[in-house]
């Protein structure tokens, strides 16, 4: 085959080597400021998987022995309890999420996938609502917080960012 230009996976891929930050540079701004359904995907993914993590934490922390009670509390943690297995579960949720995060911060800006974790507040607000053995007293004041939060991910997102080259502060 011949050389089309492009360097095989052995060299670093199309864009080459892993290091070679001027390359990684011009490819973001390339792609800087398109939507990436996937980053989008891969970010609420994660954004459920640490709320699913913090619920099992919270609800294994309250049936655990006191952490200070270090054997007792691995005597738990290691014989099977039930407390034991949501903290195994909220440990694995977070790493499955890390992964998750790694994949949509590749594939978009940073503002917009950090304004999307912060829907992470909101959802483990409403779960907690719901599940009787976290009892999350509902409040006025958590709802509108909520409603503030999901509003800023929505302008976020949906706005278009103004031009700061060229068009004068028209929508692009």
């Amino acid at each position: 085959m011949g050389n089309t230009g492009r360097k095989n996976n052995l060299e670093g891929g199309c864009y080459g080597s892993p290091l070679d930050w001027h390359n990684v540079y011009h490819r973001r701004r390339h792609h800087a400021g398109r939507v990436s359904v996937m980053g989008i995907l891969f970010a609420l993914c994660s954004v459920l998987l640490v709320s699913v993590a913090q619920l099992s934490m919270k609800y294994a922390m309250a049936g655990m022995p006191p952490l200070l009670d270090m054997r007792a509390f691995f005597h738990a943690l290691l014989t099977g309890s039930e407390p034991g297995y949501f903290l195994f579960l909220g440990l694995l949720c977070y790493g499955l999420s890390m992964f998750l995060w790694f994949l949509a911060l590749r594939l978009m800006e940073l503002g917009k996938a950090y304004s999307l974790l912060s829907l992470s507040y909101a959802v483990v607000w409403l779960m907690a609502l719901f599940i009787p053995d976290i009892h999350e007293p509902y409040s006025l004041s958590g709802l509108v917080g909520v409603c503030f939060i999901v509003t800023g991910v929505v302008l976020i997102h949906c706005i278009k960012k103004d031009s700061r080259r060229g068009n004068k502060g028209q929508a692009s």
